[in-house]
């Protein structure tokens, strides 16, 4: 399974764009190489900086089918897009839906897409809790694919 942006390169730097210092538009995100056999996707973004916290998360999408083959630019703070078929949780930040990071002056965060592919459906409310949809996520887990980058605040 793989996991691609076209605004993201590997390793690289997430645009401005998709931070809190400009518009905080979430990513276009798309995937490639589903098991056979997947029953639902859950894609997260986490940053693991500082590392020695657990990571902070930033978005969490859930309830996806195996078909779903990615995501448009620009979803925001809405449980469930009345045009997509998916959840949202509500990440550490408090918000539901996508919270796009911000940083200190010319210090690097380090972030990462992952998404996994899981061998049951969720059993998930509508705006749960993050940490509760990724460790039931986990659990059912076959497979993940990540993209790491980072993110480092302009002076």
């Amino acid at each position: 399974m793989r996991i691609t942006s076209d605004a993201i390169k590997p390793d690289g730097e997430l645009p401005q764009r998709y931070s809190k210092d400009d518009r905080a538009f979430s990513p276009p995100v798309s995937w490639s190489g589903v098991p056979a056999g997947t029953k639902e996707l859950v894609l997260v973004m986490e940053q693991t900086t500082p590392s020695t916290q657990p990571p902070h998360v930033h978005w969490c999408v859930y309830g996806m089918g195996p078909d779903t083959g990615g995501l448009p630019e620009g979803i925001m703070s809405q449980t469930d897009p009345d045009d997509l078929p998916i959840e949202q949780a509500r990440g550490d930040a408090g918000k539901t839906g996508y919270d796009a990071p911000v940083g200190t002056i010319s210090k690097r965060l380090d972030l990462r897409l992952r998404l996994l592919a899981l061998d049951r459906t969720l059993d998930m409310q509508p705006g749960a809790d993050a940490h509760a949809v990724i460790e039931a996520a986990e659990a059912a887990a076959k497979d993940e694919a990540v993209l790491t980058f980072h993110y480092t605040r302009a002076p």
